[in-house]
């Protein structure tokens, strides 16, 4: 998954799987929370 926003770039790599793993779903949420200038709580919202 990729978004450009004017010159920055954001890359996440979701594994193709299941499941996932808390861990890997916090550094998920992590990385997109501090590209949008987001807490990860307001990014967990957006998800449910």
């Amino acid at each position: 998954m990729r978004k450009v926003v004017e010159d920055k770039r954001l890359r996440v790599t979701v594994p193709l799987h299941d499941e996932l793993t808390i861990a890997t779903l916090n550094t998920i949420v992590t990385d997109v929370a501090e590209f949008e200038g987001m807490t990860k709580e307001e990014v967990y919202d957006l998800l449910r």
